[in-house]
């Protein structure tokens, strides 16, 4: 029985490489023509490329000494693929 674990552990691990391994070829292509339909989509709702969010970061620690904070965050996200302006050495495909 001790042996019977590793056993099917290695061959469950070799299975799944396996297909993914199949599958690795077109992970690529696949990706391009989803998010080409998404930017497609979602441009023709006029979606912003730059969206602004703000929240709190609660932190709380119990053991072994009580601590806790908080404090106010903003983020900006920058859709490069929409970017008025996108650098030149953007990372978009």
């Amino acid at each position: 029985m001790e042996l019977f674990y590793p056993l099917c552990s290695i061959v469950f691990t070799f299975i799944t490489t396996l297909i993914l391994s199949v599958f690795l070829p077109f992970h690529a292509p696949l990706r391009r023509l989803v998010l080409s339909r998404a930017a497609s989509s979602s441009s023709s709702e006029g979606a912003e490329s730059i969206s602004l969010y703000e929240g709190t970061v609660y932190h709380q620690r119990r053991h072994p000494v009580h601590h806790s904070f908080q404090y106010q965050v903003r983020y900006a996200l920058i859709d490069l693929d929409r970017a008025p302006h996108a650098p030149p050495n953007h990372l978009s495909p």
